[in-house]
Protein backbone atom coordinates (compact mmCIF):
# COMPACT_ATOMS: atom_id res chain seq x y z
CA UNK A 1 0.00 0.00 0.00
CA UNK A 2 2.76 2.43 0.98
CA UNK A 3 4.63 1.48 -2.18
CA UNK A 4 1.56 2.32 -4.31
CA UNK A 5 1.16 5.67 -2.59
CA UNK A 6 4.87 6.43 -3.14
CA UNK A 7 4.58 5.60 -6.85
CA UNK A 8 1.45 7.74 -7.11
CA UNK A 9 3.24 10.72 -5.51
CA UNK A 10 6.19 10.26 -7.87
CA UNK A 11 3.84 10.36 -10.84
CA UNK A 12 2.15 13.51 -9.54
CA UNK A 13 5.52 15.19 -9.06
CA UNK A 14 6.57 14.12 -12.55
CA UNK A 15 3.35 15.50 -14.01
CA UNK A 16 3.76 18.89 -12.40
CA UNK A 17 7.49 19.27 -12.97
CA UNK A 18 7.56 17.98 -16.54
CA UNK A 19 4.44 19.87 -17.53
CA UNK A 20 5.76 23.17 -16.20
CA UNK A 21 9.07 22.70 -17.98
CA UNK A 22 7.56 21.60 -21.27
CA UNK A 23 4.84 24.22 -21.16
CA UNK A 24 7.45 26.96 -20.82
CA UNK A 25 9.42 25.57 -23.76
CA UNK A 26 6.33 24.98 -25.88
CA UNK A 27 4.97 28.46 -25.21
CA UNK A 28 8.27 29.97 -26.28
CA UNK A 29 8.26 27.90 -29.48
CA UNK A 30 4.63 28.58 -30.35
CA UNK A 31 4.27 32.22 -29.33
CA UNK A 32 5.87 33.70 -32.43
CA UNK A 33 3.76 31.58 -34.74
CA UNK A 34 0.60 32.39 -32.81
CA UNK A 35 1.30 36.11 -32.69
CA UNK A 36 2.10 36.16 -36.38
CA UNK A 37 -1.14 34.37 -37.24
CA UNK A 38 -3.28 36.54 -34.96
CA UNK A 39 -1.70 39.84 -35.96
CA UNK A 40 -1.54 38.99 -39.64
CA UNK A 41 -2.62 41.99 -41.66
CA UNK A 42 -5.91 41.41 -43.41
CA UNK A 43 -6.38 43.43 -46.56
CA UNK A 44 -10.06 44.17 -46.06
CA UNK A 45 -9.96 46.80 -48.78
CA UNK A 46 -8.95 44.12 -51.24
CA UNK A 47 -11.30 41.50 -49.79
CA UNK A 48 -14.27 43.87 -49.84
CA UNK A 49 -13.70 45.06 -53.38
CA UNK A 50 -16.94 44.49 -55.28
CA UNK A 51 -18.83 43.42 -52.15
CA UNK A 52 -21.89 45.04 -50.61
CA UNK A 53 -24.19 45.28 -47.62
CA UNK A 54 -27.80 44.13 -47.68
CA UNK A 55 -30.70 45.23 -45.51
CA UNK A 56 -33.26 43.04 -43.78
CA UNK A 57 -36.57 44.87 -43.41
CA UNK A 58 -34.76 48.19 -43.50
CA UNK A 59 -32.14 47.12 -40.92
CA UNK A 60 -28.39 46.66 -41.42
CA UNK A 61 -27.33 43.60 -39.42
CA UNK A 62 -23.79 42.44 -38.73
CA UNK A 63 -23.25 38.90 -37.42
CA UNK A 64 -19.84 38.79 -35.74
CA UNK A 65 -19.35 35.01 -35.84
CA UNK A 66 -19.68 32.21 -38.35
CA UNK A 67 -22.18 30.48 -36.04
CA UNK A 68 -24.43 33.56 -36.02
CA UNK A 69 -24.09 33.93 -39.80
CA UNK A 70 -25.25 30.34 -40.13
CA UNK A 71 -28.28 31.05 -37.95
CA UNK A 72 -29.08 34.03 -40.17
CA UNK A 73 -28.74 31.86 -43.28
CA UNK A 74 -31.08 29.22 -41.83
CA UNK A 75 -33.66 31.95 -41.17
CA UNK A 76 -33.09 33.63 -44.57
CA UNK A 77 -31.96 36.93 -43.02
CA UNK A 78 -30.06 39.39 -45.21
CA UNK A 79 -26.84 40.70 -43.66
CA UNK A 80 -24.75 43.86 -43.96
CA UNK A 81 -21.52 42.40 -42.59
CA UNK A 82 -19.84 39.13 -41.57
CA UNK A 83 -16.47 38.24 -40.01
CA UNK A 84 -13.40 37.15 -41.92
CA UNK A 85 -12.65 33.51 -41.15
CA UNK A 86 -10.38 30.67 -42.13
CA UNK A 87 -11.61 28.17 -39.55
CA UNK A 88 -15.39 28.30 -39.82
CA UNK A 89 -17.50 27.78 -42.89
CA UNK A 90 -19.27 30.94 -44.01
CA UNK A 91 -22.62 30.33 -45.74
CA UNK A 92 -22.33 30.70 -49.51
CA UNK A 93 -25.07 33.33 -49.60
CA UNK A 94 -22.86 35.75 -47.63
CA UNK A 95 -19.73 35.40 -49.77
CA UNK A 96 -20.57 38.73 -51.48
CA UNK A 97 -21.17 40.60 -48.20
CA UNK A 98 -18.71 43.02 -46.57
CA UNK A 99 -16.21 41.39 -44.20
CA UNK A 100 -15.25 43.16 -40.97
CA UNK A 101 -12.10 41.23 -40.00
CA UNK A 102 -11.64 38.43 -37.47
CA UNK A 103 -14.41 38.10 -34.87
CA UNK A 104 -12.09 38.67 -31.88
CA UNK A 105 -10.61 41.80 -33.41
CA UNK A 106 -12.92 43.32 -36.06
CA UNK A 107 -11.89 46.43 -37.96
CA UNK A 108 -14.03 49.08 -36.28
CA UNK A 109 -13.52 51.54 -39.13
CA UNK A 110 -15.08 49.05 -41.54
CA UNK A 111 -17.89 48.40 -39.04
CA UNK A 112 -18.53 52.15 -38.78
CA UNK A 113 -18.58 52.47 -42.58
CA UNK A 114 -21.33 49.84 -42.75
CA UNK A 115 -23.26 51.86 -40.12
CA UNK A 116 -25.11 48.84 -38.71
CA UNK A 117 -28.49 48.99 -37.04
CA UNK A 118 -27.25 46.19 -34.77
CA UNK A 119 -24.16 43.99 -34.42
CA UNK A 120 -24.69 40.56 -32.85
CA UNK A 121 -21.80 38.70 -31.25
CA UNK A 122 -21.31 35.67 -28.98
CA UNK A 123 -20.93 36.83 -25.38
CA UNK A 124 -17.68 34.85 -25.16
CA UNK A 125 -16.09 37.71 -27.16
CA UNK A 126 -17.36 40.46 -24.87
CA UNK A 127 -13.99 41.16 -23.23
CA UNK A 128 -12.34 41.63 -26.63
CA UNK A 129 -15.08 43.76 -28.19
CA UNK A 130 -16.54 45.99 -25.50
CA UNK A 131 -13.99 48.78 -25.63
CA UNK A 132 -14.06 49.17 -29.42
CA UNK A 133 -17.83 48.91 -29.75
CA UNK A 134 -18.43 51.44 -26.98
CA UNK A 135 -15.78 53.83 -28.28
CA UNK A 136 -17.26 53.86 -31.78
CA UNK A 137 -20.86 53.81 -30.49
CA UNK A 138 -21.78 50.68 -32.42
CA UNK A 139 -25.23 49.31 -31.46
CA UNK A 140 -24.65 45.72 -30.39
CA UNK A 141 -26.02 42.74 -28.53
CA UNK A 142 -24.22 39.75 -27.02
CA UNK A 143 -25.86 36.32 -27.15
CA UNK A 144 -25.21 33.01 -25.42
CA UNK A 145 -24.11 30.21 -27.76
CA UNK A 146 -22.67 27.79 -25.20
CA UNK A 147 -25.08 24.90 -25.77
CA UNK A 148 -27.42 23.38 -28.30
CA UNK A 149 -30.42 24.63 -26.31
CA UNK A 150 -29.03 28.18 -26.25
CA UNK A 151 -28.43 27.94 -30.02
CA UNK A 152 -32.15 27.39 -30.49
CA UNK A 153 -33.04 30.11 -27.98
CA UNK A 154 -31.00 32.63 -29.98
CA UNK A 155 -32.49 31.33 -33.23
CA UNK A 156 -36.00 31.77 -31.86
CA UNK A 157 -35.16 35.29 -30.66
CA UNK A 158 -33.89 36.29 -34.12
CA UNK A 159 -36.82 34.56 -35.82
CA UNK A 160 -39.23 36.53 -33.66
CA UNK A 161 -37.38 39.81 -34.24
CA UNK A 162 -37.27 39.42 -38.02
CA UNK A 163 -40.57 37.60 -38.55
CA UNK A 164 -39.08 34.23 -39.49
CA UNK A 165 -40.91 31.99 -36.99
CA UNK A 166 -42.12 29.64 -39.71
CA UNK A 167 -38.51 28.78 -40.57
CA UNK A 168 -37.61 28.46 -36.89
CA UNK A 169 -40.43 25.96 -36.33
CA UNK A 170 -39.03 23.78 -39.12
CA UNK A 171 -35.60 23.87 -37.46
CA UNK A 172 -37.12 23.00 -34.09
CA UNK A 173 -38.95 20.00 -35.56
CA UNK A 174 -35.73 18.79 -37.17
CA UNK A 175 -33.96 19.06 -33.81
CA UNK A 176 -36.64 17.07 -32.00
CA UNK A 177 -36.59 14.34 -34.64
CA UNK A 178 -32.79 14.13 -34.53
CA UNK A 179 -32.64 13.69 -30.74
CA UNK A 180 -35.38 11.07 -30.68
CA UNK A 181 -33.28 8.91 -33.02
CA UNK A 182 -29.94 9.83 -31.46
CA UNK A 183 -31.01 9.11 -27.89
CA UNK A 184 -32.29 5.69 -28.97
CA UNK A 185 -28.85 4.85 -30.36
CA UNK A 186 -26.93 5.82 -27.22
CA UNK A 187 -29.40 4.57 -24.62
CA UNK A 188 -28.19 1.78 -22.33
CA UNK A 189 -24.58 2.42 -23.34
CA UNK A 190 -21.80 2.54 -20.74
CA UNK A 191 -20.90 6.17 -20.07
CA UNK A 192 -17.20 6.82 -20.73
CA UNK A 193 -15.28 9.30 -18.58
CA UNK A 194 -13.92 12.11 -20.73
CA UNK A 195 -11.37 14.92 -20.46
CA UNK A 196 -11.74 17.73 -23.02
CA UNK A 197 -8.76 19.97 -23.74
CA UNK A 198 -9.38 23.26 -25.55
CA UNK A 199 -6.20 24.41 -27.24
CA UNK A 200 -5.17 28.03 -27.47
CA UNK A 201 -1.97 29.16 -29.17
CA UNK A 202 0.86 28.25 -26.73
CA UNK A 203 -1.44 26.87 -24.01
CA UNK A 204 -4.51 24.79 -23.29
CA UNK A 205 -7.38 24.71 -20.83
CA UNK A 206 -10.02 22.20 -19.75
CA UNK A 207 -13.57 22.48 -21.08
CA UNK A 208 -16.32 21.91 -18.49
CA UNK A 209 -19.95 20.93 -19.07
CA UNK A 210 -20.77 24.66 -19.24
CA UNK A 211 -18.80 25.05 -22.48
CA UNK A 212 -20.22 24.17 -25.87
CA UNK A 213 -17.89 21.19 -26.34
CA UNK A 214 -18.74 20.09 -22.81
CA UNK A 215 -22.43 20.30 -23.67
CA UNK A 216 -21.85 18.05 -26.69
CA UNK A 217 -20.06 15.51 -24.47
CA UNK A 218 -23.03 15.47 -22.11
CA UNK A 219 -25.56 15.13 -24.96
CA UNK A 220 -23.53 12.19 -26.26
CA UNK A 221 -24.09 10.41 -22.96
CA UNK A 222 -20.55 10.69 -21.64
CA UNK A 223 -19.29 11.97 -18.27
CA UNK A 224 -17.06 15.03 -18.20
CA UNK A 225 -14.54 14.43 -15.41
CA UNK A 226 -14.31 18.19 -14.73
CA UNK A 227 -17.19 19.54 -12.67
CA UNK A 228 -17.24 23.31 -12.37
CA UNK A 229 -19.57 26.27 -12.61
CA UNK A 230 -17.13 27.92 -14.99
CA UNK A 231 -16.94 27.42 -18.75
CA UNK A 232 -13.24 26.54 -18.69
CA UNK A 233 -10.72 25.67 -15.99
CA UNK A 234 -6.95 25.65 -15.75
CA UNK A 235 -5.38 22.20 -16.01
CA UNK A 236 -5.05 20.51 -12.60
CA UNK A 237 -2.84 17.51 -13.35
CA UNK A 238 -3.23 15.91 -9.95
CA UNK A 239 -7.01 15.94 -10.24
CA UNK A 240 -6.96 14.65 -13.83
CA UNK A 241 -4.66 11.77 -12.92
CA UNK A 242 -6.94 10.80 -10.06
CA UNK A 243 -9.94 10.67 -12.40
CA UNK A 244 -7.97 8.91 -15.17
CA UNK A 245 -10.43 9.47 -18.06
CA UNK A 246 -11.28 6.81 -20.64
CA UNK A 247 -10.87 9.37 -23.42
CA UNK A 248 -8.88 12.56 -23.87
CA UNK A 249 -10.43 14.76 -26.54
CA UNK A 250 -8.49 17.72 -27.97
CA UNK A 251 -9.76 20.62 -30.05
CA UNK A 252 -8.64 24.11 -31.04
CA UNK A 253 -10.16 27.48 -30.24
CA UNK A 254 -8.23 29.23 -33.02
CA UNK A 255 -5.29 28.76 -35.39
CA UNK A 256 -5.62 24.94 -35.43
CA UNK A 257 -2.33 24.37 -37.25
CA UNK A 258 -0.47 26.03 -34.33
CA UNK A 259 -2.60 24.40 -31.63
CA UNK A 260 -2.35 20.89 -33.10
CA UNK A 261 1.43 21.18 -33.19
CA UNK A 262 1.42 22.35 -29.58
CA UNK A 263 -0.64 19.31 -28.51
CA UNK A 264 1.68 16.95 -30.38
CA UNK A 265 4.72 18.45 -28.68
CA UNK A 266 3.09 18.34 -25.25
CA UNK A 267 1.99 14.71 -25.43
CA UNK A 268 5.25 13.60 -27.06
CA UNK A 269 7.68 15.40 -24.77
CA UNK A 270 5.80 15.27 -21.47
CA UNK A 271 6.24 11.66 -20.35
CA UNK A 272 3.67 12.19 -17.60
CA UNK A 273 0.88 11.72 -20.11
CA UNK A 274 2.02 8.12 -20.61
CA UNK A 275 0.51 7.27 -17.21
CA UNK A 276 -2.99 7.96 -18.46
CA UNK A 277 -5.29 5.12 -19.48
CA UNK A 278 -6.46 7.07 -22.55
CA UNK A 279 -2.88 7.48 -23.80
CA UNK A 280 -1.94 3.85 -23.17
CA UNK A 281 -5.03 2.68 -25.05
CA UNK A 282 -4.78 5.10 -28.00
CA UNK A 283 -7.88 6.97 -26.92
CA UNK A 284 -6.51 10.49 -27.36
CA UNK A 285 -8.69 11.94 -30.10
CA UNK A 286 -8.22 15.18 -32.04
CA UNK A 287 -11.65 16.57 -32.83
CA UNK A 288 -12.55 18.56 -35.91
CA UNK A 289 -12.24 22.13 -34.62
CA UNK A 290 -14.62 23.35 -37.34
CA UNK A 291 -17.50 21.65 -35.54
CA UNK A 292 -16.08 21.38 -32.01
CA UNK A 293 -15.45 25.05 -31.29
CA UNK A 294 -16.29 27.71 -28.74
CA UNK A 295 -19.81 28.45 -29.94
CA UNK A 296 -22.79 26.27 -30.82
CA UNK A 297 -23.78 25.83 -34.44
CA UNK A 298 -26.10 23.66 -36.50
CA UNK A 299 -23.15 21.36 -37.16
CA UNK A 300 -23.91 19.92 -33.72
CA UNK A 301 -25.57 16.93 -35.43
CA UNK A 302 -22.29 16.05 -37.17
CA UNK A 303 -20.41 16.57 -33.90
CA UNK A 304 -22.72 14.26 -31.95
CA UNK A 305 -22.52 11.58 -34.63
CA UNK A 306 -18.72 11.81 -34.44
CA UNK A 307 -18.87 11.36 -30.66
CA UNK A 308 -21.19 8.37 -31.00
CA UNK A 309 -18.61 6.69 -33.25
CA UNK A 310 -15.77 7.55 -30.86
CA UNK A 311 -17.49 6.36 -27.67
CA UNK A 312 -19.67 3.45 -28.72
CA UNK A 313 -18.33 1.82 -31.91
Amino acid sequence: MKKNIFIYLLIIFSLILTSCSNKTNNQAMQKDAADKAFEESIDLKGINSGKKSEEEQGKKIIMNSVALANIAAKLDIKLAGVPTTRLGKMPERYKHIYQIGIAMNPNMEVVKTINPTILYSPDSLKDWLDEGLEKHKIPHKYVNLRSVDSLYSVTKELATEFKKLEKYNILKEEKEKFFIEYNKKISNKTKPKVLVLMGLPASYIVATKNSYVGNLIELAGAENIITSDKEFEQVNLEYILGKNPDYILRTAHAIPEVVNQMFEEEFKNNSAWQHFYAVKNNKVIDLNSKIFGMTASFDYTDALEDLEKIFYK
